[in-house]
């Protein structure tokens, strides 16, 4: 009962967690749009007032035109008045000066002005004279000024372009409250952090929409690309065949009377090693587990010197180089992958195989002897483009190849022809024929479940090894796994 107490509680809790978390939802929700609804109103009120703005300093551009154009057709009046008007102020302009002169007399003789028969009374008293018709002259010009003006008054066209001034002054007045109006709201929204984001929002989501339609859809059309376009036209072409005239014969262990090609299942999780007197093993570090205590390591920084991208970009670099004056063992086994397991491969002399360096763990050969690999580039062949896939790395014997694989590796005869999925791969007989199939479904490649092409291997006597489940890890392709797969794809172009 209480069992049954406890469960329902806890159901009820859980559904009220999510109607809090509805409720919390919705109400955001109406927040968001309320504050959206304010900002998407002030702002369109701003470019209203705006638009209505520019019409009015328009419309005041209009006005001052019309006005100049009165004045121009009413300029005789005009200068007849400004005339009239210059002639008023040249004369009280002199009234102002001989009245100046007459006062300067006036003060600093103040006993010769007494005297009539004196020069300074002479001069004051011509002076008086010119100053009282210079007076009559300024009566006589402010009366011809007033007739002017009265004409001028009486211009419709003046008249006309004064009411026109008048209302662009009006107009602009108009326009400062609204560039005022304008710059509150425009404060107010820069003010609000709520409204500026919202405002930011609404600015970058037709950008943010299109660039995630494009992060949808791009990778579909190019899939689809590829898909319909590029793999048939690859799979039509004739396969390659890197090395014919080598041997095929790879043995599952290095005991040199094998005569049997191996196949089914070569790997397990661990894998006991015994290097000889004549031999030396160069093991990953992280592949190896345990070794014998007579056995002498040292560092061998590449795989193979004359292939140092390839050492490095397979992560075969510093590498533990083991020897042993007499019979030693060497447990490998993968000490960070869980799935990883490992397997040996004997290629004896005149054997060449295939194989991709990041599907090596180690490799047991001659002490003193340098590791025979050889490159093969075919760049003249459409279908290592379309693949993408220009180089081939051959391991030639004698020798033995540490593989490693995701959840074991597996050995199978190419002699029937077969086809297995291209990522999981990881080497063949060099005098198999290799080519390309597209895989059976667009949906199985589009959601990654399968890689384009699938390899196709034939031809007898020759082997392909694969891993028994592809590493999602390595999943290629600028629709894989971003910069990593590109970085993959790149890689796969020299056969690493």
């Amino acid at each position: 009962m209480s069992a049954l107490i406890a469960m329902v509680v806890k159901w009820l809790a859980r559904k009220a967690m999510l109607l809090a978390l509805i409720l919390a939802l919705l109400i955001i929700g109406v927040w968001i749009r309320g504050e959206w609804t304010a900002m998407s109103n002030t702002v369109r009120m701003m470019e209203e007032k705006r638009i209505a703005r520019d019409l009015l300093a328009e419309h005041a551009l209009n006005l001052k035109e019309r006005a100049e154009q009165l004045t121009e057709s009413s300029s005789a009046v005009l200068r007849d008045f400004r005339e009239k008007e210059r002639r008023a102020e040249e004369v009280r302009t002199d009234i102002r000066s001989l009245e100046a002169e007459r006062a300067r007399l006036w003060d600093d003789h103040w006993w010769a002005r007494k005297n009539p028969l004196s020069s300074v009374s002479r001069k004051i008293m011509i002076l008086d004279a010119n100053i009282a018709l210079r007076r009559e002259t300024a009566r006589e010009a402010e009366r011809l000024k007033r007739a002017a003006r009265q004409l001028v008054d009486a211009s419709p066209e003046l008249k006309e372009a004064r009411a026109l001034l008048d209302e662009a002054r009006n107009v602009h007045a108009s326009i400062d409250d609204l560039d005022g109006q304008i710059a509150a709201d425009d404060a107010m929204l820069k003010q609000d952090p709520i409204r500026k984001l919202l405002a930011e929002l609404d600015r970058q989501l037709p950008l943010a929409l299109t660039i995630l339609a494009g992060i949808i859809l791009l990778p579909i059309v190019i899939k689809a690309g590829l898909y319909f376009l590029v793999a048939p036209v690859a799979a039509r072409f004739p396969p390659l065949r890197i090395l014919p005239d080598s041997s095929g014969l790879v043995q599952c262990t290095h005991v040199q009377n094998q005569t049997e090609q191996c196949r089914g299942r070569i790997s397990s999780v661990s894998n006991e090693i015994t290097i000889h007197e004549y031999d030396e093993l160069l093991i990953h570090a992280d592949y190896l587990q345990s070794c014998s205590l007579a056995a002498r390591k040292r560092t061998k920084w590449l795989l193979n010197a004359r292939l140092p991208f390839s050492s490095l970009a397979s992560g075969m670099f510093a590498l533990v180089r083991i020897v042993s004056d007499n019979s030693a063992t060497v447990v490998v086994s993968s000490s960070k992958d869980p799935l990883s397991e490992v397997g040996t491969l004997l290629l004896s002399e005149g054997s060449a195989l295939v194989c991709k360096p990041r599907a090596l763990a180690g490799v047991l050969k001659r002490r003193g002897s340098r590791l025979h690999i050889t490159r093969h580039w075919r760049f003249f062949r459409l279908h290592a483009w379309l693949t993408m896939q220009l180089r081939y790395i051959v391991f030639h014997g004698p020798c033995t190849l540490i593989m490693k694989g995701c959840r074991g590796v597996r050995v199978e005869q190419a002699n029937e022809g077969r086809l297995i999925n291209q990522a999981a791969t990881l080497a063949f007989s060099a005098n198999v024929s290799y080519a390309n199939s597209r895989c059976e479904t667009f949906v199985s490649y589009w959601t990654g479940k399968e890689d384009l092409f699938n390899d196709s291997f034939s031809g007898s006597p020759g082997v392909y090894i694969y891993e028994e489940l592809p590493d999602a890890r390595r999943r290629t392709g600028v629709t894989g796994r971003g910069l990593e797969g590109i970085v993959d794809s790149f890689l796969k172009v020299f056969g690493v």
